[in-house]
Formats: structure tokens, sequence, C-alpha cells
């Protein structure tokens, strides 16, 4: 048991486990509280609950420790008595107290949203503001886990933009840069808000169509390509595009998988001429399609 608890991480825990655990602990601590001398200051004790909660929880469950914490002690002081030579100075300690609970609310609120920004844009591509391939990866992972839950139809598009290098060499980086800014604003302007973009390294992109199926997947895929290829008419960059489609009827082993086999069908279009799409149908695992058809008798 206590090897268990010695793993757990503090600052990474649910909403009801961190109020669990930071009500213990405060109960503990004012308990302690209660039965010890009043010289005896336990200030640090409560500033690590409310420090627990505020980072876990959010700044209104650390300000409601934090007036638990200011209250319980000042009428524990009230009721039972306290040792100061004068009746002022126990609320001015108390009042100290207070401010040093409500600095600490304040700055862990900082901290955390600071925090929470910095992992997103860790997240991000620096240039396009598209998922990046940590991002895109962390974000596949979690609809192929939806995938196998829900048996929901799954289409992986992987994109390359050919000639990119001609554009970089006649009209520099900046150009380039331009370039894929632009293709990142037209994929996020014509997939749905449930589906993910990413930039996956260079000039290479990827979509995750979820709850699409073969037909719906190869429609959103040709008029995105042909609003691809009216952006680089109208911008006058000799850039065209390689796609390789691919439909997940089954369930993949892991995002690899499915990034491998969109990116060979994406390699066949570049090696057959470019500038097309080629669409084909992930074949599952016998695992996957034997437990698939077991689950299909027992339903019947």
């Amino acid at each position: 048991m206590l090897d268990r608890l010695t793993k757990i991480n503090i600052y990474v825990l649910s909403r009801p486990v961190a109020i669990t655990i930071g009500s213990v602990i405060f109960t503990l601590v004012a308990a302690t509280d209660y039965l010890t001398p009043y010289e005896l200051n336990l200030t640090a004790f409560y500033l690590f609950v409310i420090l627990l909660v505020t980072w876990n929880c959010g700044w209104r469950w650390g300000l409601g420790f934090s007036v638990l914490s200011f209250g319980i002690p000042l009428v524990m002081g009230s009721l039972v008595g306290n040792p100061y030579s004068e009746p002022v100075y126990f609320y001015i300690d108390n009042a100290t107290r207070l401010i040093s609970y409500l600095v600490t609310l304040a700055l862990t609120s900082q901290l955390k949203s600071q925090h929470e920004r910095e992992k997103d844009s860790a997240r991000l591509d620096y240039l396009t503001g598209i998922a990046n391939q940590k991002g895109f990866y962390e974000a596949l992972s979690v609809e192929i886990a939806r995938h196998r839950r829900e048996k929901s139809p799954l289409s992986v598009a992987y994109l390359d933009c050919d000639n990119f290098k001609e554009v970089n060499d006649r009209s520099g980086h900046k150009e380039g840069d331009r370039l894929l800014e632009s293709v990142a604003r037209t994929l996020k302007a014509h997939v749905r808000k449930t589906d993910l973009t990413g930039r996956l390294g260079g000039d290479e992109f990827a979509i995750v169509l979820a709850n699409t199926d073969r037909d719906s997947a190869v429609n959103a895929v040709d008029k995105l390509k042909r609003e691809l290829d009216a952006l680089m008419s109208a911008q006058g960059w000799p850039v065209t595009f390689s796609i390789g489609l691919g439909i997940f009827p089954g369930v993949p082993a892991s995002e690899d998988e499915i990034i491998s086999f969109t990116d060979k069908l994406m390699y066949r279009v570049k090696s057959s001429g470019k500038n097309n799409v080629l669409t084909d149908e992930f074949a599952a695992p016998v695992e996957s399609r034997q437990t698939s058809a077991a689950m299909r008798e027992s339903r019947a």
C-alpha cells in the first residue's frame, strides 16, 4: 500500500481524487492543530493542501480550502484561547496566514495556467499552428481507442506537397513557409471540427476523418484536393499534391501502423507520377477479425 502511495503524482490527479486526498490531509492537519498547543504553527501543512487542490482542481476549490484553512484555526483560537499578550496580535497573526494562503492560491493558479499553455504549445507546429507530430500522434491514439470501443469508421489521409523544394529554391524559404501556412489554413477550413489535422514534418500533412466511411472519405479528400489545387494556381505556386487515403474498418494495432499504411499509399502516388489520390482499405489483423466475428455471433 505504501509503495502505491509513493508512486502517486500529486500534480496529475483527477478532481475527485485531489479533493479526497486534500480533504483527508486537511482533516488530519486540523485535528492536529486542535490537539496541540496553539504555539505549534501548522501553516505550512495548510499551504500544502491549498497548493494540491488549486493545481488539480482550479482556483475556486483552492479558495474554498484557503477559507477553511483560515477559518478553522481562527475559530479554535477564539474558543480555546490563545497565548498572545494582546487580542489584536491574534487577529494580526491570522490575517498574515490568510494573506499567505491567498498568495499561494494566486501563484499556483498562474503557474498552472502557464503550464497548460506551454503543454498545449508543445503539441502545435510553430509555423502553421496545427498539431505537430507529437500532438497528432497523441490525438490519433485517442481516436484509435474510440474506434475500438465504438467500432466506428475511421479514415486517414497522408498528404505530400509535390515540387515544394522548387518553391524554396526559386523564391526563398519565407515563400515556402507562406505556402505551408496556406496549406494548413485550407486543410483546417475544409474539414470538420471533429477531424484532426497535423503537420508531420517538412511538407507532409495528415488528416484523421473521424466516423467517415470510404465513400464519404473519398468525397471529402477529392474536394480538399480541388481546394488546394485552386489555391496553388491562384498563388502561382508550382505545387501539386500526392495523397494516400487509408480506410480503416478494422482496428489497427497502433498509430505507427496507420501512418505507415497511408504513407506507403502516398509514396505509390509519387512514384507513379504524383498529383493524385490513392485509396486503399486496411486489412485488420487476423486476431481482430476473429474477435469481431465472435462479438457478432455473441450478439446474434
